[in-house]
């Protein structure tokens, strides 16, 4: 049943990427890296296609997305306003100190039954020195799904791409530091110059003054 032509038209391309251009092509030709939350473990997956839209019973828009490395018996409806977001971020090292107290990140969990990514927040963070094995910094995340309570390493974490722009003037600042740092340098390291001392008085004379001295008074004592 073709469902492309009772979507409302507040449905804009231009507001909302996950609805279907005039050729009918998934979201995913578009280069758009999603993820999408899963009414059954309401744990997020990221999206392989949107495949096609709807409005259910109650008059909200809904998408069909299938999920990269799952079947398509393992499609969803979901809401796009709810339950499709930018893909998060892994973090890799130099995030670390991006990840801050409060932070909403996508984390990790491993538990008996299951393994998945859920919503948490950061509510405590413990800096350690890196080593060769890298970042040793623990996060206490508090998951939004269950409640509970986890601490766990830089790894298991995600970055929310709203929090992209903190990253940006990280960089920013520590550019500025490098230079200011290199201009302090320059300005307590001058380049030498060299320079021509004169002999001091009594000094001995270099062996062509010393002679040039020994032929005058020669010609003295003739």
């Amino acid at each position: 049943m073709d469902t492309s032509s009772s979507c409302p038209s507040t449905m804009s391309s231009s507001r909302h990427p996950w609805k279907k251009s005039s050729r009918s092509k998934p979201v995913s030709s578009l280069s758009l890296p999603l993820e999408g939350k899963s009414s059954k473990e309401g744990a997020w997956f990221d999206v392989h296609s949107i495949l096609q839209h709807r409005v259910n019973e109650t008059g909200e828009g809904e998408v069909e997305v299938s999920f990269k490395g799952f079947s398509s018996s393992n499609n969803e409806w979901l809401d796009p306003h709810a339950s499709l977001r930018l893909q998060s971020k892994p973090c890799d090292e130099s995030d670390c100190v991006l990840v801050l107290l409060g932070d909403l990140v996508l984390c990790f969990q491993e538990t008996r039954n299951q393994s998945l990514h859920f919503d948490a927040e950061v509510v405590g963070v413990k800096r350690r020195r890196h080593d060769v094995r890298g970042c040793r910094c623990r996060f206490l995340v508090k998951f939004y799904h269950d409640g509970t309570q986890h601490c766990v390493p830089l790894g298991k974490i995600s970055r929310r791409p709203e929090t992209e722009s903190r990253a940006h003037v990280s960089e920013q600042k520590r550019q500025t530091t490098e230079d200011e740092k290199s201009k302090v340098v320059f300005r307590h390291h001058p380049t030498p110059r060299p320079t021509v001392r004169s002999p001091a008085a009594g000094a001995p004379a270099d062996p062509a003054s010393r002679a040039a001295g020994f032929r005058s008074d020669a010609r003295v004592m003739t």
